[in-house]
């Protein structure tokens, strides 16, 4: 799984880097927290498409590596692994 595990990583944090972490005023605001959570969703969409189910543990690897270090790559990670679970 070493290799699954470097490609999904490596694409995750390609992808995190495009997304804006969310500030406070991202936050406070409805319209731009449903756009951020629309921009996140079809990351995710996209992301798993190119992953697919073989990527899932590893996707579960990187989600408890990533707790506390980077909230788009652990919110982007979550949110693949809900699109996969849905497949």
């Amino acid at each position: 799984m070493g290799r699954v595990l470097v490609q999904t990583a490596d694409l995750l944090t390609r992808v995190a880097a495009i997304v804006p972490t969310p500030s406070a005023a991202l936050c406070a605001d409805d319209d731009a927290w449903l756009a951020f959570n629309d921009l996140l969703d079809d990351a995710a969409g996209l992301v798993a498409h190119v992953l697919g189910h073989p990527a899932a543990p590893a996707l579960r690897e990187l989600l408890g590596s990533l707790a506390g270090t980077d909230a788009v790559a652990w919110l982007l990670t979550e949110r693949v692994l809900g699109v996969l679970g849905r497949d």
